[in-house]
């Protein structure tokens, strides 16, 4: 048997989500076993709310000892921090499994190598703002796979030729139309966390970026892209490591 979860998108996940929050894994304890299922408990600190109430425990399928993967169970350590995303506003009412929305961040949050909480904070505020335009589209499946044809580098120093600071939390939310081979019609401007955007850099975007998946080519549809202009965009969400 083995564990088949729906893909989601980080960013629709977020802004469907009930509560949001950063935990620190203080201790785990199995707490049930039969022979269909295994859950445990994970007590936690809760470092920073985003959505719903602070907690200080959280249910997860599997068992202390390991996780079987066949049946999507996790697996999550004393001293390990975690993102975790709920549709629920109490976090023990189900358990997480490794199809949940929860990430390993770096638990040193303070390295100049790890994303703030700061970073998180505006990072979600600009989901929230385009949540509430009440758009009749979701966030891409495809938000990590954008790829850049050969002229990436060009577009790379378009995002530079901006000459603002790094980690200035510079983010964009752009609504794509794509048409029956999947390819990139129009490109238009949701939400804008800068003061100022180069057009040539939204006419480059046109040329250069293609969404896409690997089962199936998205066709005559719109969807909204995520996008930190600190950051290589063929990369994964940096700070962010999906479990298990």
């Amino acid at each position: 048997m083995a564990c088949n979860c729906v893909p989601t998108s980080f960013d629709q996940n977020y802004t469907d989500a009930k509560s949001v929050a950063v935990v620190k894994v203080l201790e785990t304890k199995n707490i049930e076993s039969t022979d269909s299922f295994r859950r445990y408990i994970a007590k936690v600190e809760t470092i920073k709310t985003y959505k719903g109430l602070p907690t200080s425990e959280i249910k997860l399928l599997g068992s202390v000892e390991y996780a079987y993967s066949g049946a999507c169970e996790i697996s999550v350590k004393p001293g390990e921090v975690l993102l975790i995303m709920s549709n629920s506003l109490d976090y023990k009412v189900s358990a997480f499994s490794s199809c949940s929305s929860m990430f390993r961040i770096d638990p040193d949050l303070k390295s100049k190598t790890n994303y703030s909480l700061t970073y998180y904070t505006n990072y979600f505020s600009v989901l929230d703002k385009v949540k509430a335009m009440n758009l009749p589209y979701e966030f891409s499946l495809w938000r990590n796979g954008i790829i850049l044809d050969d002229e990436a580098k060009t577009i790379t120093n378009y995002f530079n030729a901006l000459k603002l600071s790094k980690n200035k939390n510079r983010f964009g939310v752009f609504l794509f139309y794509l048409d029956k081979n999947g390819v990139t019609k129009t490109i238009d401007v949701v939400y804008l966390k800068q003061k100022k955007l180069d057009p040539k850099i939204i006419e480059q975007m046109k040329k250069s970026i293609l969404i896409y998946d690997e089962n199936e080519t998205p066709a005559n549809k719109k969807y909204l892209v995520f996008i930190d202009f600190n950051k290589d965009l063929t990369a994964e969400i940096n700070g962010f490591q999906q479990l298990p």
